[in-house]
């Protein structure tokens, strides 16, 4: 049987909204540090997905980049969203390099996201661009007036 549903850590920083009250300073800053979603395979990519690829994926109201660290056959969340779009043929993390990123995470109390980009070759960190142009003004133009 294929796995359902792929843990993935996205690429943007996560902020904790609220706190646990009586839960220790130290065991919130590490659920954020080590903070996955689960996401569940589109019939399209079912068998496709291995973990170490670079996807796409929604994320509040904006797709964004996120390694698949994980499979599964099951969800801890009951409603899932599905994941958009495999980024790269092949895996670009190994299990070995993902075994060390959550290792190195775990050691010097790191963002996940952060160790995992440690290991992306060059070009695989795919950011939002903003481009911002100069508009001519044109005396007469009656949008502009």
């Amino acid at each position: 049987m294929r796995a359902q549903f792929a843990e993935v850590v996205v690429n943007r920083p996560i902020v904790q909204r609220r706190r646990e009250t009586g839960s220790p300073e130290w065991a919130s800053h590490a659920e954020t540090r080590l903070k996955t979603f689960h996401y569940h395979i589109p019939p399209e990519l079912a068998g496709k997905l291995k973990p170490g690829h670079l996807v796409a994926v929604p994320f509040r109201h904006q797709e964004l980049q996120g390694v698949v660290v994980a499979l599964s056959d099951e969800s801890p969340v009951p409603e899932t969203r599905p994941v958009h779009a495999i980024l790269d043929a092949e895996p670009i993390i190994t299990p070995p390099q993902l075994a060390l990123a959550r290792w190195l995470a775990d050691e010097y109390l790191a963002p996940l996201a952060t160790c995992l980009a440690y290991f992306f070759p060059p070009g695989a960190n795919r950011q939002p661009v903003t481009v911002v142009a100069p508009v001519r003004f044109v005396r007469g133009d009656s949008n502009l007036d």
